[in-house]
């Protein structure tokens, strides 16, 4: 093999190790994140069943919360 040839193998395994590095820190990154979007899915469903968030409000303030934690439900679960 000569001199430029080998240059150019030794470019091309240098991209393809620093390819399958970037790779692998992006599959960190989404293994982080499916396990952070667990987490939220699993408050949002305990906040679903929890009654005492869901009454009827009787003051102004009970449903101006009320809307902002549906409207956040509903962005979460992709409904908004």
């Amino acid at each position: 093999m000569d001199e430029h040839a080998q240059t150019v193998g030794n470019f091309l395994d240098d991209r393809h190790t620093e390819s399958r590095r970037r790779i692998a820190a992006l599959e960190a990154e989404l293994a982080a994140e499916r396990k952070r979007r667990e987490a939220v899915l699993r408050v949002v469903n305990e906040q679903a069943c929890d009654e005492g968030l869901w009454f009827r409000a009787e003051h102004v303030t009970e449903d101006y919360l009320q809307a902002a934690l549906r409207r956040l439900h509903a962005a979460i679960e992709g409904e908004g």
